[in-house]
């Protein structure tokens, strides 16, 4: 909550925001079994209006198109290191876990 200076009046700002998944959590939970998607190094917080955008951006995961996903983020304004350390948080998060459902 904000005042405005003066005025006497209280004035309230709402921030819309959304969280992403880097990699989205499907692709991880098909592909890194048991590691954990919910990550810091695989979230980061958007506007809504881009999270659609990276959304759509997704579908070039799913049909295993690595390289565009990776320039799909890039053109959105995302650096490519950060997708890298998302990837390899993800796997550190698996290992160790693969034989816990054996």
């Amino acid at each position: 909550m904000f005042f405005a200076l003066g005025s006497g009046l209280a004035v309230k700002e709402v921030w819309k925001r959304a969280c992403h998944h880097i990699l989205a959590e499907r692709w991880v939970r098909s592909f890194v079994k048991g590691a954990d998607v919910h990550i810091l190094e695989n979230l980061v917080t958007v506007t809504p209006n881009l999270h659609s955008r990276l959304t759509h951006a997704e579908n070039k995961l799913f049909k295993a198109d690595w390289i565009g996903y990776r320039s799909a983020l890039n053109q959105l304004g995302f650096p490519l290191e950060m997708l890298d350390q998302a990837m390899r948080a993800i796997c550190r998060s698996a290992k160790g876990k693969e034989n816990v459902n054996a």
